[in-house]
């Protein structure tokens, strides 16, 4: 057998890409990575952000009718009570 009868030896070489288009592809990748988990922390953090801010909405309104109805309630019922107390 002779070496112009080998297949392997009768294939062109595959191109040899340089070290430094290696070295971009490479930033590239971590640069695509960096922002997917930028994206990801992001949107996460959005939607926590947003149960929070409802949360503290619900909360703030309980308490702000708890309170306001309370001591308006409470007041009105002072004052009844005091009428009812004083001698006719």
């Amino acid at each position: 057998m002779t070496d112009s009868a080998d297949p392997v030896a009768a294939r062109p070489a595959s191109p040899v890409t340089p070290p430094s288009a290696q070295r971009g592809r490479s930033w590239l990748a971590v640069a695509f990575s960096l922002l997917a988990i930028a994206l990801t922390l992001a949107v996460v953090s959005v939607f926590y952000a947003g149960f929070a801010i409802v949360l503290g909405c619900v909360v703030g309104f309980i308490s702000f009718h708890y309170f306001v109805w309370g001591w308006w309630l409470g007041a009105l019922l002072r004052a009844e009570s005091a009428e009812d107390e004083s001698p006719s």
